[in-house]
Order: C-alpha cells, then structure tokens, then sequence
C-alpha cells in the first residue's frame, strides 16, 4: 500500500510554481507507485526531485510519464527512467538528464512512477 499527499510550497520565484508530495510505502506494495501531479499552461521546464528513508537498505527507483498517459504498453506517454542512480531530474522541450527524453511539457496530468525495489520492515517515506 501506498500513500500521498500534495501540497502547494512557496516558490523562490515570481514566475515558479512547486509542489511537495509526500507518502509512504509499505512492504507490500505492488512493484510499482504511480503519484500523479497536475502541469498548468506554460510550463517549459520541469524539475523532478526526490529522497526517501534509505535506512534497512530501502530501494526505490524513480521515472516519469507526460499527460498522453501511463498504463502498461502506452510508450507514447513514457519520458525517462533512472532506476536509483539519481536523485533528481530535468526536462524540458530541448533538454532533459541523461535516462529522459526531452519534449514538449504537455499540460495535463503527470506521473511520476515509483518502483519500490526493496522495501525496509517500516514504511519507506519519500518527498
């Protein structure tokens, strides 16, 4: 099981919007976490960044889809992967971390997609 929760956080800049999302994972959750997350008109860049509890050897991989969507077989909203090599990651029409595919920042709904490796005896925290 998986739980999350978004919340709005003040922006270091008149034109940024941030968002904070936060959850747990438990050990039994399925092998992957999809955490959506909602991209306005006019955004051009995204920044993707993330921690988590790596106490009990947790590990937790992370990638993205765009809003053309995410269910199994649909290459089409697929943007990138790094597994657990990064921490963060970038996207932009030109631009994009080695592991993700640079495009347009479609509006619409996102999902970043968590894959629970190996999950700890206690829940897994991640923001």
């Amino acid at each position: 099981m998986a739980t999350v929760t978004v919340e709005e956080v003040t922006a270091s800049k008149p034109d940024e919007r941030k968002k904070r999302i936060k959850g747990h994972i438990e050990p039994d959750t399925p092998n992957w976490v999809y955490v959506p997350f909602d991209v306005s008109d006019n955004v051009t860049e995204l920044h993707i960044s993330y921690d988590y509890n790596k106490s009990q050897k947790n590990l937790l991989d992370i990638g993205i889809f765009d809003s053309s969507g995410y269910e199994l077989g649909n290459a089409d909203g697929f943007r990138g992967w790094s597994g657990g090599e990064r921490t963060e990651f970038m996207l932009s029409r030109s631009e994009a971390t080695p592991g993700y595919y640079p495009g347009e920042i479609k509006a619409g709904t996102w999902n970043v997609i968590l894959g629970p490796y190996r999950v700890g005896a206690g829940d897994r925290l991640y923001d």
